[in-house]
C-alpha cells in the first residue's frame, strides 16, 4: 500500500523528498484548470529527466534512462502511474509513491516493437474504468504516436491537448520550489569555481567533464549536462556535447564551458563562462561585454505582464544594434524540473511573463574568431528580474 507521507525510508533513500503539502497545492490548481476546461483525465509521459519534468511534478519520481514513466491524473486529484518493468514490482516502489491510488507496469521497452502497445492497453482500461470523456494529453510531441492512436481509438474519449494550462502552473514556483532553484543555482556557482582551480594545459576535455560531474553529484546533483570547447587565441572557443570533447586543452588556450545541471530535488539551473589562461583578448573582452550587455538590457524589461514575444523582438533588435545578424536560437527560456520549460521567448510564443517565473537567459554572440555567452538564471519578481547566480559576471582567469 502506498503512504500519503514521507516515510522513514524515503529519508533514508532519497536525498531531497518534495513535502507533502507541495504536492497536494499542485494537485489543488491542476484539478481546478481540469474543471474549468472540462477535462476529466490527463495523459503524462516521460522518459528522462533533461526534458522529463512533468511526470516528477505528480510523482516527485523521475523518470530516467529512456524507459517511460506515465501518468494519468484525474480532475478529482486521482494519480496512476505506468512503469516499464515487472507488474509485480512497479516504479515508483510502494515506500516511495505517495498519494497513487493504483500503480501498474508492464515489460515495455521502445526498441521492441511488439511491446509497443503495453503501456497504452493499461491506459485505455483505466479511462474506460474512470468514465473520462475527454483526456488532456501532456506535451504531445513527448507521447509515444502508437500509445495516442491507442488511446483515441480503444478509449473512445476525446483527446484534446492540455499543454499549456499545465506549463502556466508549472512554470510559476512555489516558495519550496525556488528553495530549490536557489539551491541549484549554487552548486552551478561552485561547480564553475571548480573549474577555475582545477582546469589546466594539458587535460582533456573530457577529464575535466568527469572530474565535474563527481563534484557536482556529491553536491546534491542528480543529473549533469557539461558542455564545454577550448581552442587556441584567434579562434572562437565552441559550445560542444560530450561526444565531442574529446581534445587535450594547450597552453594559452581559452575554454568555454557551460553546467547545465539540476539540483538538489532535481530543479535546473544553468550557467555558462569563458576561462582563459592569458590575458584575453580585446575581441573577446569586447564580444564578452557586448553579450552581458545584452543579458541585462533583456533582465530589465523582464516584469510580470511583458509578452514574450516583446522580449524576442527586443532581442533582435539589440543584437542586430550591435553590429550582429539577428539570433534564431532561444534568447533564453524557463527552468524548473524540466532544462528547457516553458515559457520558450521565440516569436511565436503568445505568453506573458509572470512573477516567480525562473528563466535562464544566455545572449551567444558568434563571429569566427571569438564569440561571446553570458548565461546565468534570474527569477521574476514583482519588480523585475533578479539574477540569482552569484558567480562573476566575467572572464575568468585560469
Amino acid at each position: 500500500m502506498v503512504s500519503n507521507t514521507i516515510t522513514d525510508e524515503v529519508r533514508e533513500r532519497i536525498r531531497f523528498p518534495l513535502s507533502d503539502d507541495e504536492l497536494v497545492r499542485r494537485y489543488d490548481l491542476v484539478s481546478a484548470a481540469m474543471r474549468e476546461r472540462g477535462v476529466d483525465m490527463l495523459v503524462v509521459s516521460n522518459d528522462n529527466q533533461y526534458l522529463g519534468g512533468y511526470v516528477r511534478y505528480f510523482l516527485d519520481n523521475p523518470a530516467e534512462q529512456a524507459y517511460p514513466l506515465s501518468v494519468l491524473f484525474t480532475k478529482a486529484g486521482e494519480v496512476f502511474s505506468i512503469s516499464s518493468g515487472n507488474p509485480a514490482s512497479p516504479i515508483p516502489f510502494a515506500w516511495c509513491s505517495r498519494r497513487i491510488k493504483e500503480r501498474f507496469a508492464a515489460p515495455y521497452f521502445r526498441s521492441l516493437d511488439y511491446t509497443k502497445k503495453y503501456d497504452a492497453q493499461i491506459m485505455v482500461e483505466i479511462v474506460k474504468k474512470y468514465g473520462a470523456k475527454r483526456i488532456g494529453l501532456i506535451a504531445p510531441d513527448l507521447l509515444n504516436s502508437v500509445m495516442v492512436d491507442c488511446l483515441r481509438e480503444g478509449s473512445g474519449a476525446e483527446a484534446v491537448n492540455f499543454t499549456r494550462e499545465l506549463d502556466r502552473i508549472k512554470a510559476v514556483k512555489s516558495k519550496e520550489e525556488l528553495d530549490r532553484v536557489y539551491d541549484s543555482a549554487r552548486i552551478h556557482d561552485l561547480g564553475l569555481k571548480y573549474v577555475k582551480e582545477n582546469a589546466r594545459k594539458g587535460m582533456y576535455e573530457y577529464e575535466l567533464r568527469g572530474d565535474l560531474k563527481s563534484y557536482l553529484v556529491k553536491l546534491g546533483s542528480e543529473e549533469q549536462l557539461v558542455m564545454m570547447g577550448s581552442s587556441p587565441r584567434g579562434k572562437q572557443a565552441p559550445l560542444l556535447h560530450s561526444f565531442y570533447q574529446g581534445r587535450q586543452i594547450q597552453e594559452g588556450d581559452d575554454l568555454m564551458l557551460m553546467i547545465e545541471a539540476n539540483g538538489p530535488g532535481g530543479y535546473y539551473t544553468e550557467l555558462a563562462r569563458t576561462f582563459c589562461q592569458e590575458e584575453p583578448s580585446e575581441a573577446l573582452a569586447g564580444i564578452f561585454s557586448t553579450a552581458r550587455s545584452i543579458q541585462h538590457a533583456i533582465a530589465e524589461k523582464v516584469k510580470p505582464g511583458v509578452k514574450i514575444s516583446d522580449l524576442h523582438a527586443l532581442y533582435q533588435k539589440l543584437v542586430t544594434d550591435a553590429g550582429f545578424p539577428p539570433e534564431n536560437r532561444l534568447l533564453m527560456h524557463g527552468q524548473g524540473y524540466d532544462l528547457v520549460e516553458w515559457p520558450g521567448f521565440q516569436a511565436d510564443d503568445e505568453g506573458v511573463v509572470e512573477e516567480n517565473m525562473v528563466l535562464a537567459i544566455h545572449p551567444h554572440i558568434i563571429r569566427e574568431d571569438v564569440s561571446g555567452y553570458c548565461c546565468d538564471d534570474y527569477l521574476v519578481t514583482k519588480d523585475g528580474a533578479v539574477r540569482i547566480h552569484e558567480f562573476p559576471q566575467e572572464l575568468i582567469m585560469l
